[in-house]
């Protein structure tokens, strides 16, 4: 297919180009042609722009195979070896699945291929006349997916690194665990029968997880590319702030673009504030405030008051009202999405999104003339309003 040619500064376009191109999974062929694209577009738009590779997982891989086998083993070993050995072995599971759900996210055992991060930064004005510019008072970074997010519904949702799926793991190994106490002091065919309810769904969470990637989720990671790209390409007279954008290669699959990220960019802690959009489409806007399995991870209190002070001005604009007012604050139970690795690491972050959306429309034609976003300007104007206010702050 050979694909329309685009106006250098119309967003929209960026969004039209992302959904011509199509679904992007991870370390794919379309997701690089994606970062391409977004290459090309920020250092068109002025920005230092470096892309990185690392090497990150296509697929889950025996993940999750491996956390429920300790339960498999522990299971069978009661059976036929007596309670001791399978009591160790379940705690050890329990704990196991108690760190990767609260803790740290196990490492994926799957193959890697090539994926890419693509990083740019906009300089400030003045920044290169001096020798030794002073370093930014504040820096502010948009981080967003590269790739599509694999949707889960219905049973899928118990397996995976999802929020059900981790509650079902944990509650799986604390009744694995309490029936193996119980042991002597139950009649053998009852135990044997409530051993079932566990054993069934370790055995069922133990398979890859059953995803598949919908319109929303394109339309939605799509989005939040469209918005962080006009965003930085209209901030350009900016003395205090250095703002970066970041579009993260294979974040549906594992975390290993955000660590490469951190690794090779090291950013200060109390001056950098970040803000992940995962999903953006026409749905409501809202921030998340909390996030994490018991919702341990707190946004960042002054990037919460620039979303809370900035909405509610452009929320009294005759224009964007009908799409715009002080965004609601949402908690999140996921402990593995875009902001989960920045929150362990101590950086300060808020995560804006959609939630809601209506199925979207996306035309058949190469042109993509009817396309409509509505929450583009909005979400726009946001994030360039808190970059200004954040440039008066002291």
């Amino acid at each position: 297919m050979t694909l329309p040619r685009y106006r250098r500064r119309d967003p929209l376009d960026a969004l039209r180009y992302l959904l011509q191109t199509g679904v992007r999974p991870a370390t794919s062929l379309e997701e690089a042609r994606a970062a391409a694209y977004v290459d090309s577009r920020l250092r068109r738009a002025g920005l230092s722009v470096s892309a990185d590779t690392f090497r990150a997982p296509d697929t889950p891989g025996l993940t999750f195979a491996l956390l429920v086998l300790p339960g498999l083993c522990a299971a069978l070993l009661g059976v036929f070896a007596g309670p001791l050995p399978a009591f160790w072995l379940a705690l050890y599971g329990l704990m196991l699945t108690f760190t990767d759900a609260l803790a740290m996210p196990l490492p994926l055992v799957a193959r890697t291929r090539d994926s890419q991060n693509i990083v740019a930064a906009r300089a400030r004005v003045g920044e290169y006349q001096t020798a030794t510019p002073p370093p930014p008072r504040w820096r502010l970074v948009l981080l967003t997916p590269l790739d599509t997010p694999r949707q889960q519904h219905g049973l899928a949702m118990l397996q995976g690194r999802n929020a059900p799926a981790q509650v079902g793991r944990m509650l799986a190994y604390a009744l694995l665990f309490g029936l193996l106490v119980l042991l002597q002091m139950m009649p053998t065919l009852v135990w044997q029968v409530a051993l079932l309810v566990p054993l069934a769904y370790l055995i069922f969470a133990a398979l890859p997880p059953g995803t598949h990637i919908d319109d929303a989720a394109l339309f939605g990671s799509s989005g939040a590319l469209a918005v962080a790209l006009a965003a930085v390409e209209q901030l350009r007279t900016l003395e205090r702030v250095e703002v970066w954008m970041v579009a993260l290669g294979s974040t549906s699959t594992s975390e290993r673009g955000l660590l490469d990220l951190l690794r090779r960019y090291p950013f200060p802690h109390s001056s950098t504030l970040l803000v992940a959009l995962p999903h953006l489409g026409d749905g409501e806007l809202v921030q998340i405030t909390h996030e994490g399995l018991l919702r341990q991870h707190t946004a960042d209190p002054l990037l919460r008051e620039l979303v809370d002070e900035v909405s509610t001005n452009l929320s009294r604009d005759e224009v964007l009202r009908e799409v715009m007012r002080p965004l609601p604050k949402r908690p999140a139970a996921s402990s593995a999405g875009l902001a989960s690795v920045l929150y362990r690491r101590g950086y300060r972050t808020i995560t804006l999104r959609t939630i809601n959306d209506p199925p979207p429309t996306i035309p058949e034609d190469e042109a993509m003339v009817n396309l409509h976003f509505r929450m583009l300007d909005p979400t726009t104007r946001l994030i360039t309003e808190m970059v200004q206010r954040l440039e008066q702050y002291t």
